[in-house]
């Protein structure tokens, strides 16, 4: 329907059409067409916009990157979860500090392994134990501050991303190189870290909480477990093949 108070166009035209039309008349007529049309425009977007809001539609915000959800639906996902369930949210968000100890205790305790694990490495065992020092705040800035406090993925996630699954890679393909020093049982620990990756997409695969603070710890708390017994058993379990300079001592 017209909006009221709309001015009667075509019996303008129609008077207009019964003698001569001046230039000015002509403008006047053009004038109140485009009034009409913006009049009528407005009225139509007014009634779209309140049937819009009766059937619920709303305007569809921006995904958060890698996932599906809006950014507010996100947000307070996060913010639910870290007021119900507290405790295992900060088992969640310590557990990001195990690759740290993995790392200090690789270059303190586990420091007297045999030379030639060292000398047959895929790489530098202190260098690796260095970054995963260094993955520990790292994992925390990413899955904690960023995911739960400031609720907006930045620097830390980007850097998370790069280093956890190279870290990753680098433990598994670095621990099966050792193959042919290893006992079955040191064996049977390094193909065990395979369960970090699959821990890892149990937890990608499940958006609910608390559920995924628990699959999210046992993937921060799983690999550097299995890695320090790892350390440890070959430390304690290849005095037969140690230099006979470290023998001795």
């Amino acid at each position: 329907s017209i909006p009221p108070n709309t001015p009667d166009l075509v019996s303008g035209v129609a008077g207009a059409s019964q003698g001569p039309v001046s230039t000015g008349g002509r403008d006047s007529i053009v004038k109140m067409a485009n009034l009409n049309f913006l009049r009528l425009r407005k009225h139509i977007g007014s009634k779209v916009f309140t049937e819009a809001e009766v059937l619920g539609v709303k305007k569809k915000e921006k995904p958060v990157v890698g996932g599906g959800a809006s950014y507010s639906e996100w947000q307070q996902t996060r913010i639910n979860a870290r007021r119900d369930y507290p405790f295992i949210f900060w088992m969640y968000a310590i557990s990001s500090f195990t690759y740290s100890l993995l790392g200090l205790a690789m270059l303190t305790v586990y420091k007297d392994i045999p030379q030639i694990f060292r000398e047959q490495s895929l790489i530098n065992v202190d260098g690796y134990a260095v970054l995963l020092i260094i993955q520990g705040p790292i994992s925390f800035w990413s899955d904690t501050y960023e995911d739960f406090f400031i609720m907006k993925r930045g620097l830390g996630t980007l850097v998370d991303q790069l280093m956890a699954p190279t870290l990753t890679v680098l433990a598994i393909a670095g621990s099966m190189y050792w193959q042919p020093l290893l006992t079955v049982a040191e064996l049977n620990l390094a193909r065990a870290l395979i369960s970090g990756p699959i821990i890892f997409g149990l937890d990608r695969l499940n958006s609910g909480y608390p559920t995924k603070f628990f699959l999210h710890t046992l993937w921060h708390v799983s690999m550097p477990l299995i890695g320090a017994i790892l350390m440890r058993a070959i430390s304690m379990n290849h005095d037969d093949i140690r230099t006979p300079a470290t023998a001795e001592s």
